[in-house]
C-alpha cells in the first residue's frame, strides 16, 4: 500500500514536470489577429426604411396611442406589437399567441367585414352564425367574442342585446388578435382572447387615394383617404380623413346593406416626446332586421 502512494506521488511528480514545458511555451506564444471593423447604418429616409418595419412618418413609434397594433407599419409583418403586454416589445420576445394583420394585407385581400379580415387566423372561427350582416361575429379558441372581446384602440367595444356597433375595416390601420388567458391583461373579457383593431391616424407624409367598387346585388361603393402634414405647421400638424360611401342590396329580399363612413382625425405633435391625438367617427348603417328569409307566396294551411 505504501509502494502504490511512492509510485503514484512519482507520476504525478513526472507528469507535472513534462507539462511544464508545455506550459511556457504556451505562455511565451503570440497570436496576431486581424482587425474586422463592422460598419451599420439605420435607415432613416424613405418610406418604410425604419428598421423596427415602421413608417417613418410615424417617427418609429409602434404603439397606436392606446395599447392596439401597430400604426404605418409598412408590409405584410411585423416586429413590434404592443397588445400583449401593453409596451413596445418585440413580437419575438413576447411570450404570447399574437397575430397582427397589417393595412397592406387587409389591402389586398380587400376585405369588405371585420369577419373577412380575421378569416384567416388560427385559432378563429368567423361567419359562425351563417349570413347576419348585423353583427361582427366570430369565436376564438372557442369563445365568443362579439360582446366582451372586441377592442378599439386598447379600449374595450361595448354591446349589449342587439346593440353591438360594427367596425369598417376600411377604417382601421391593423388588427391585432391575442389568444388564450393573457386577454384578461384587459380586464373583463373573453378568456379565449380579444382583438384589438388600431384606428387610422394621421401621418406627417402626404398622402391620397380614391376607390371605386363594384359588385354582385347592385353593389356600388367609393372610399377616400387622404392626410397629410398642415402646411404652416413646421411639421407639428397634421391631419387625415378616411370615408365611404355604399349603396348596395343581400340575397335577402328586401335587404339591403348601405353604409356611410366618415372618420376625420388630427395629430399634434409639439414636441419629439409629446404627441395629442384626435379621432372621431360619423357611421350610419342600414341593414335587414333579421336574416330570416321572406316567402312571399306563403298561404298557411
Amino acid at each position: 500500500m505504501i509502494l502504490s502512494r511512492k509510485r503514484l506521488a512519482g507520476l504525478l511528480l513526472t507528469s507535472t514536470a513534462l507539462a511544464a514545458p508545455a506550459a511556457s511555451a504556451w505562455a511565451q506564444a503570440t497570436a496576431e489577429l486581424s482587425e474586422i471593423s463592422v460598419e451599420g447604418t439605420r435607415s432613416g429616409a424613405g418610406l418604410g426604411g425604419s428598421g423596427n418595419n415602421v413608417a417613418v412618418s410615424q417617427d418609429s413609434a409602434a404603439t397606436s396611442g392606446g395599447g392596439g397594433g401597430p400604426s404605418g407599419v409598412i408590409g405584410y409583418t411585423v416586429r413590434v406589437s404592443p397588445t400583449a403586454t401593453k409596451t413596445n416589445t418585440p413580437l419575438l420576445e413576447t411570450p404570447q399567441s399574437v397575430t397582427v394583420l397589417t393595412r397592406e394585407q387587409l389591402n389586398d385581400r380587400n376585405v369588405q367585414t371585420l369577419n373577412d379580415a380575421i378569416g384567416y387566423v388560427a385559432g378563429v372561427s368567423s361567419n359562425v352564425f351563417g349570413f347576419d350582416p348585423r353583427f361582427d361575429s366570430f369565436y376564438v379558441r372557442g369563445f365568443s367574442l362579439t360582446y366582451d372581446g372586441i377592442f378599439r384602440d386598447g379600449l374595450r367595444q361595448i354591446g349589449a342585446g342587439l346593440t353591438v356597433p360594427r367596425i369598417e375595416p376600411y377604417g382601421i390601420e391593423s388588427a391585432t388578435i391575442l389568444r388564450g388567458p393573457a386577454a384578461g391583461l384587459y380586464g373583463l373579457g373573453s378568456p379565449g382572447g380579444i382583438l384589438d383593431v388600431t384606428t387610422k391616424r394621421p401621418v406627417f407624409t402626404p398622402f391620397g387615394e380614391v376607390q371605386m367598387q363594384v359588385g354582385n346585388f347592385n353593389r356600388y361603393q367609393g372610399n377616400f383617404d387622404i392626410g397629410g402634414p398642415v402646411e404652416g405647421t413646421d411639421g407639428t400638424l397634421a391631419y387625415r380623413i378616411t370615408g365611404i360611401q355604399r349603396q348596395s342590396d343581400t340575397f335577402l329580399p328586401g335587404g339591403s346593406d348601405d353604409r356611410s363612413y366618415i372618420a376625420p382625425s388630427v395629430t399634434w405633435k409639439p414636441s419629439a416626446d409629446t404627441t395629442f391625438t384626435f379621432l372621431s367617427e360619423y357611421q350610419e348603417t342600414k341593414l335587414p332586421g333579421s336574416t330570416t328569409f321572406f316567402n312571399q307566396n306563403f298561404r298557411p294551411t
